[in-house]
């Protein structure tokens, strides 16, 4: 990883060896800042983030000595600059995860494409739809794509979502959409889903609408259902480690991101025996 801190960092399997390349994050501060008063002021996060550079370019060197079957570039947004520079492998893939006609507007994904396709034997796309995305968008590449789904174990999810009773007692007995995200509205649709919740109700329908997770944008998620009059229709669960009783026992999921390949939950639904929208 080029630096720690995930939140999902610490349930990684423990035979997993995580390296970070950089011990900490800096740089945005200063790039943030517009006048050079801000910047000078700013000026130590600057020497913060070419101290990690450095850092990290000592850290890459040992990799040019060992030697691996596979080298993975796991986000398509993740330079392979790493794993095509420093890493010696038999192999290396980048792994596709959403439609690179809707995501990458700044074409930072397509440049890294383009820049490093030489050394990737294999774009990983983890759909159909991504496929053809990236077909759209990289003819001349269409031979090296292939589509990969994640693996599930469907009994795992049920003996999950058994280990608790209906979670949703203790609220009013009409239909109820669930969705499961993290609360990022760029991929993720959250305002889209408060529309569509304030269209509906004023239309007529009487439901609730219960979102599990949690994120950046959740206090803006908070304002918009506040504004839109749908407080209690419609309700923050907040992070679940155990979502899948709250899937098995909605009436609908509802999945509205606006340019993820796969998203996890849609299959998760699917084995629930869950509607989805």
């Amino acid at each position: 990883m080029t630096t720690g801190g995930g939140e999902l960092e610490s349930a990684v399997d423990p035979r997993v060896r995580v390296s970070h390349l950089r011990s900490g994050s800096a740089g945005g501060r200063f790039l943030e800042a517009r006048s050079i008063l801000r910047r000078l002021i700013e000026l130590p996060d600057l020497l913060h983030y070419l101290f990690y550079r450095i850092q990290e370019l000592v850290r890459s060197i040992p990799y040019m000595f060992r030697h691996y079957d596979a080298a993975v570039v796991s986000l398509q947004g993740l330079s392979p600059r790493f794993c095509c520079r420093w890493v010696r492998a038999r192999r290396r893939l980048h792994w596709i995860r959403n439609d690179l006609s809707r995501c990458d507007a700044d074409s930072k994904t397509a440049r890294g494409i383009r820049r490093f396709n030489a050394e990737i034997d294999s774009y990983v796309c983890v759909s159909r739809g991504v496929l053809e995305s990236f077909k759209l968008a990289f003819p001349g590449l269409s031979s090296k794509a292939t589509v990969l789904y994640n693996i599930l174990d469907a009994q795992a999810m049920w003996d999950q979502a058994a280990l608790e009773g209906n979670p949703y007692r203790g609220y009013p007995d009409i239909p109820r959409v669930l969705s499961v995200c993290r609360l990022s509205e760029g991929p993720k649709g959250l305002l889209r889903m408060v529309g569509i919740h304030e269209r509906l109700n004023e239309e007529g329908l009487n439901f609730l609408w219960f979102v599990v997770g949690d994120g950046p944008d959740r206090g803006m998620l908070q304002r918009a259902v506040s504004e839109a009059g749908l407080t209690d229709k419609f309700i923050l669960l907040g992070a679940r480690r155990n979502p899948y009783p709250y899937l098995r026992h909605a009436d609908v999921v509802a999945v509205l991101s606006y340019y993820e390949g796969l998203s996890g939950v849609v299959n998760e639904a699917k084995v629930l025996a869950r509607p989805l929208i």
